[in-house]
């Protein structure tokens, strides 16, 4: 993605990231290992009724299923990184935003001027975008009616009244 907004850093929001591909890594690891001890189980019963699993032994049938299941195994390593990279990607068009949102956060927080932000393409939670937008604009019209700065250096809310949550 070429332009004024091209993303630079992989790693936006580390910790997030991290866990998100970490618990990817659980699932996917759960996953090929009951697809794949099912598949032994399917292969392990018709060798028990035979008798072949008994004469060539527990250890020796398992190594024998590992031995025909070698392709699976390959093909599983060559396309766990390709899953990780992709949800690293996904993840970065969560993470990204939100770090610049904190970004836009701070400034207001400093009684700044902000400027509206404006997701890249392919960002996603383009509604909360929105909403951040509709503050940012609220803020600056409260900083330009005071005169570049609000009067206690603290935002008030804009309706006094508190909003349920649940409603």
């Amino acid at each position: 993605m070429a332009g004024k907004h091209q993303r630079k850093r992989l790693w936006v929001n580390g910790p997030f990231q991290f866990r998100l591909l970490l618990r990817l890594v659980g699932y996917l690891t759960v996953f090929i290992l009951v697809v794949w001890h099912v598949g032994f189980f399917f292969e392990l019963m018709p060798g028990l009724t035979s008798g072949e699993a008994q004469q060539a032994g527990a250890v020796d049938f398992y190594l024998s299923f590992l031995s025909r299941q070698k392709h699976f195994v390959v093909t599983v390593l060559l396309v766990l990184p390709c899953l990780l990279y992709d949800l690293l990607e996904f993840s970065h068009r969560i993470a990204g935003p939100l770090y610049r949102a904190q970004r836009v956060l701070r400034e207001m927080a400093a009684g700044r001027p902000v400027p509206p932000f404006v997701p890249r393409k392919g960002d996603h939670m383009r509604e909360f975008f929105e909403a951040l937008n509709a503050a940012i604009a609220a803020w600056n019209a409260r900083l330009a009616a005071e005169g570049g700065r609000p009067a206690d250096g603290a935002a008030e809310p804009a309706d006094p009244q508190p909003q349920r949550l649940d409603a």
